[in-house]
């Protein structure tokens, strides 16, 4: 049963009582019929700029073979860059042994996380790194 913009309404955490016929035990809440949440997403936002704490990440292309340069593009320009606080501190993201590794890896498994590890399991070859990492 879907609310109507009339009779918007949530879910409480609450137990269940006699009155109620919700799905999974919970109990229906009445919310406001007209919140502005663009408006206050918008405020919330603004906010952010002018305390000056609204993050922008840097927009980086890496350059194989040539660590610790990247392509830094901003505003529709690009220039080339030293990234001195890279986590790959000692080359091997280019390293040629884990590069083939990796390729060999993802043509066998495909590429990306698929979610979280304690919700959608560990890649298997991870857990064989691990493993040998800790041997």
């Amino acid at each position: 049963m879907h609310a109507t913009k009339t009779e918007a309404a949530t879910l409480s955490r609450k137990p269940a009582t006699s009155r109620t016929n919700c799905p999974l035990g919970y109990e229906r809440v009445e919310l406001p019929p007209e919140v502005d949440y663009a408006r206050h997403f918008a405020h919330a936002i603004e906010a952010l700029h002018a305390e000056k704490r609204y993050r922008v990440f840097a927009d980086l292309e890496r350059i194989a073979g040539r660590f610790p340069q990247a392509i830094w593009r901003n505003e529709g320009e690009a220039r080339e860059i030293t990234v001195w606080c890279s986590n790959d501190y000692l080359g091997m993201g280019q390293n040629a042994a884990v590069t083939e590794a990796m390729t060999r890896t993802v043509t066998a498994m495909g590429s990306g996380a698929g979610g979280t590890r304690n919700i959608s399991g560990t890649n298997h070859p991870l857990v064989e790194l691990e493993h040998e990492l800790a041997d």
